[in-house]
């Protein structure tokens, strides 16, 4: 509901490099997940901080597997379907 100065300062790059990040209300999404090029999928617990890198045991998962990435792929593109543009 309220946004720290570090991530003011990640949605202000994300639009300046053209992306529209999006808020979404429901379900409450904490899980990280990326595809970026549609063959491999990465997701995980870890927060994208020194903290979380350095101090916490968090998870993160890679996989080339293409029904996995294909289900990773979906799910982000239909909360980003339910997301309101920041």
């Amino acid at each position: 509901t309220s946004s720290t100065d570090g991530e003011l300062r990640a949605i202000e790059a994300l639009k300046a490099g053209g992306i529209t990040p999006v808020s979404v209300a429901n379900p409450y999404i904490h899980a990280k997940a990326i595809v970026a090029d549609g063959k491999r999928a990465y997701v995980g617990s870890i927060n994208f901080t020194n903290t979380s890198f350095n101090f916490n045991r968090e998870l993160g998962l890679v996989t080339d597997d293409a029904t996995a990435v294909g289900t990773v792929q979906r799910t982000i593109v239909t909360d980003i379907g339910k997301g309101t543009a920041l």
